[in-house]
């Protein structure tokens, strides 16, 4: 519906300028981190060198990029740590990998959100997929959206299967346009719930 490049209608912005032959010069912008770097209390500059990470929560020393991954470590309880950057990538898809090296606390979980913002310039429109490893040993995942310090939760936490400490999860967070959002969450050890499809999905505009 929309007729800015139409050379048929006289309404359009570019009618009489745009032929049905006019070639075009199409760029769209992506961001590439491979991690390919060795980083102590940080993560750096993307491969690309487009963006460098910010850091929020903890200390320094809790991030690091080795190996091929941007690694934070959650050396206390109670503290939330993100790394973060504001491209503007129209799709986005990100994956977050996490090693349950350890077990909940009686009441508490341990949890992981991997998101991207909406905004070339802020967090302030961002959504965010979670994951959280429950005492009982179930895995949730939710997607949520942030907006000028608030939470909605467009999915709630949906089960997706059971952990036992030192297994490996990804999560991988994709953004279509049109407002699509969808979730992939799966254990590398445990064969029976590796997901054909997207394990949640939702629509929202922006």
């Amino acid at each position: 519906d929309d007729d800015t490049f139409s050379f048929r209608k006289p309404t359009a912005a570019n009618f009489n300028l745009i032929g049905q032959n006019t070639p075009f010069r199409h760029r769209i912008r992506w961001l590439n981190d491979q991690f390919d770097r060795t980083v102590v209390d940080g993560i750096g500059t993307s491969t690309d060198g487009t963006v460098t990470w910010g850091l929020s929560g903890g200390v320094a020393s809790d991030y690091d990029v080795t190996g091929g991954q941007a690694v934070t470590s959650l050396t206390s309880v109670g503290v939330s740590r993100t790394f973060g950057c504001t491209p503007a990538i129209p799709i986005h898809d990100a994956t977050v990998v996490v090693d349950t090296n350890a077990s909940p606390a009686t009441g508490a979980s341990i949890g992981a959100r991997v998101g991207f913002s909406t905004s070339a310039s802020s967090f302030n429109n961002s959504y965010f997929a979670g994951v959280l490893f429950r005492t009982d040993g179930t895995v949730t995942v939710r997607i949520t959206k942030w907006v000028g310090g608030s939470t909605t939760t467009l999915v709630a936490d949906t089960a997706v299967g059971f952990y036992t400490s030192g297994e490996v999860w990804t999560i991988r967070f994709k953004r279509w346009p049109g407002g699509y959002f969808g979730v992939m969450a799966s254990s590398d050890s445990i064969a029976s719930i590796q997901p054909t499809g997207w394990t949640i999905w939702t629509t929202t505009p922006d």
